[in-house]
């Protein structure tokens, strides 16, 4: 919950699920595998009808998680790998994911072929088709990793003459405030950085962004949601320059539609969910301080993703 790209969706899932009737409790997992195993173990001892993880990795909790399944508890996977995603072998655990795109099984192909390409083609607007970019690696979990691979590919893809490097950072160094230091240090080691890209906004607040500052020289940043300190970063001239937007409070309405269908036994749908690069000159929300859906050109909301929710639920 430190993080606001967890918080928000985790929030929401609570908001929605009490317009629908249901009890919702948020576990706070910390970023610690042993706390996130006691949090799921305590949702099968107290009878949950079902378990929604945001942002963790199926084998750090795979112990707790094979006991929801023996329970016959449903779980939902957000920004969460499987445990059979991403070149691993054990089982399938997730009943569902968080599906912006419902052609793709699994979250790892979602991250693989959609998220990074937008990020190329503005560092290829921006920069040139030579820029130099800096990978910030998220080395300790699945996710993390999974992410560096899909953006090395989509520059190899998007960009081949692109130079790409890699610094590597874990949770504690998200929590503890060594990001910016690494982040500075890695800049200084290489003058000839343009961009350095991020696997979420919240690093780019709590270090990333503040380790530019401190190498002293214009660098763009790439990151990816568009929260609030992020989106504020962008209009008022940096040093973040681009969020590929992602509705992560829309994350959490979908979840309890998702849940809906899977505790009624009807097929999943497209939520409807996308993105939008968003900059300083274009799709800067208007009407939210964070980025929660498609914007028109004027800034506003394209849809009432709530609204049609809640007409879809019959709830008034």
């Amino acid at each position: 919950m430190a993080g606001e790209g967890c918080a928000a969706p985790s929030k929401a899932v609570a908001e929605a699920g009490g317009r629908i009737g249901w009890e919702v409790k948020i576990f706070d997992g910390q970023g610690d595998p042993t706390v996130q195993n006691n949090g799921i173990r305590s949702a099968i001892a107290n009878d949950a009808d079902a378990i929604v993880l945001v942002a963790v990795d199926c084998q750090a909790v795979r112990g707790a998680l094979e006991q929801a399944k023996q329970a016959q508890i449903p779980i939902y996977g957000t920004f969460s790998m499987d445990c059979n995603e991403a070149g691993q072998t054990g089982p399938k655990l997730f009943d569902a994911w968080a599906a912006s795109d419902p052609e793709r099984s699994q979250y790892s192909e979602y991250i693989a072929n959609v998220r990074y390409p937008v990020t190329v083609d503005w560092i290829v607007d921006q920069v040139g088709p030579e820029a130099h970019v800096l990978i910030s690696d998220y080395s300790d979990t699945l996710f993390g990793k999974t992410l560096t691979a899909a953006m090395q590919n989509a520059l190899a893809e998007g960009c081949p003459q692109c130079t790409a490097t890699k610094f590597s950072f874990n949770t504690a160094d998200s929590l503890n405030g060594n990001l910016r230091g690494k982040t500075a240090a890695a800049l200084t080691k290489d003058p000839s950085i343009d961009v350095v890209t991020v696997v979420t906004d919240f690093q780019v607040s709590v270090g990333i962004g503040p380790g530019v500052t401190q190498a002293g020289r214009p660098v763009l940043i790439a990151g990816y949601e568009g929260l609030s300190a992020n989106i504020k970063e962008i209009s008022s001239g940096g040093p973040q320059s681009l969020a590929t937007g992602f509705p992560t409070r829309w994350v959490g309405w979908q979840t309890i539609d998702e849940l809906n269908r899977i505790f009624n036994n009807s097929p999943l749908v497209d939520e409807g969910m996308g993105l939008q690069a968003i900059d300083a000159t274009h799709n800067l929300p208007a009407v939210t301080t964070f980025y929660d859906g498609n914007v028109d050109a004027k800034g506003l909301p394209r849809q009432d993703y709530e609204a049609n929710f809640l007409r879809i639920w019959g709830v008034n």
